[in-house]
């Protein structure tokens, strides 16, 4: 099993322990705990300032957002793919409810800048999964 595949198996089984997190830290402390990967890992350079990444293994990072704009997150993904080469960034956005337009909008985006996504609504408990096989 390659990494996308763990991460996809492990967010996919852990939907309702995810919908009772009450924030960010929460998610990645879980998360990395059942990945086996860092948390909270700052990247540093000597040509660029510090990065800090929620979720990291190697060439792998995830950024974990709670209840905020559908673009939050993707200027930490950008500096991560563009200064410090990651090649794999994954942005997982846990929201209280998730409508219409921020999921096009998620979509989009992640399609066109080149993420893999995930969107989780707590209040009907669904997993949405973006770009994963692109």
């Amino acid at each position: 099993m390659d990494n996308v595949e763990k991460i996809i198996d492990i967010i996919n089984s852990s939907v309702d322990l995810f919908c009772e997190c009450k924030g960010e830290k929460q998610i990645q402390n879980i998360l990395s705990r059942q990945l086996g990967w860092e948390v909270r890992r700052t990247l540093e350079s000597e040509k660029y300032p510090k990065v800090e990444i929620d979720v990291f293994n190697k060439n792998y990072s995830i950024e974990i957002k709670y209840n905020r704009k559908y673009y939050s997150g993707i200027n930490q993904l950008l500096i991560q793919k563009w200064l410090y080469n990651i090649e794999n960034i994954i942005l997982f956005h846990v929201h209280n409810y998730l409508n219409r337009k921020f999921i096009n909008a998620f979509r989009e985006l992640a399609e066109k800048i080149g993420f893999k996504g995930f969107l989780l609504d707590r209040r009907k408990r669904k997993l949405i999964m973006v770009n994963i096989n692109g």
